[in-house]
C-alpha cells in the first residue's frame, strides 16, 4: 500500500516512477503531501479525508527507506535518496500506569477457580510484574521460562 500511494503520487505530480531516477526532493515532496493534505489519494475512504497522523508518516518513512536501503543493496540505484532525509518527528506517548484500585478490580474479575480464572490471573500478574506487551506475552513459549 505505501509503495502503491507513492507510484500514485508521482504519477499525479509527473515524477519519475523509474527508482533510479527518484530524488531526496520527490521524497520531501512526498512526505510533505502526506503531513499537509486532508483529501488523499482522490479517495472517499475516511482514513484519507484526514490529516495523516505523525505515526502514519513516520511509517511511511520507514517503509520507503527500507524499500530504498534495499534497492541500493541490491545494486538497483548508485545513490539511496534517504541518506539526507530525516525521519519526521513523532508524537511521544506518555502510557499511564494503572491505578492501585483498577489493578485490584482486574484481579478481583479473576477471583474464581476455574481453569480460565487461574490462567487470567497468571497473565496479568505476568504482564504486570514483568513489563512485557500483550504480544510478547502471546508469544512466549514453554522453553523461554528459566526452570531455576
Amino acid at each position: 500500500m505505501v509503495l502503491d500511494n507513492l507510484v500514485w503520487f508521482f504519477e499525479q505530480h509527473n515524477f519519475p516512477t523509474q527508482v533510479h531516477q527518484i530524488n531526496t526532493t520527490h521524497i520531501r515532496e512526498f512526505l510533505w503531501y502526506l503531513t499537509s493534505e486532508t483529501h488523499r489519494w482522490d479517495s472517499s475512504h475516511p482514513l484519507a479525508c484526514r490529516k495523516a497522523s505523525p505515526s502514519t508518516v513516520h511509517i511511511y518513512y520507514r517503509s520507503m527507506k527500507t524499500f530504498f536501503n534495499w534497492l541500493k543493496r541490491e545494486d538497483l540505484i548508485s545513490t539511496n535518496p534517504y541518506s539526507f532525509i530525516k525521519p519526521p518527528k513523532q508524537e511521544k506517548k506518555v502510557i499511564q500506569a494503572l491505578a492501585t484500585t483498577e489493578i485490584q478490580r482486574l484481579f478481583e474479575a479473576c477471583e474464581g477457580k476455574t481453569m480460565y480464572d487461574v490462567r487470567n490471573k497468571a497473565i496479568l500478574s505476568v504482564l504486570l510484574d514483568s513489563g512485557l506487551r500483550i504480544s510478547e506475552l502471546t508469544n512466549l513459549k514453554y522453553e523461554d521460562f528459566d526452570q531455576t
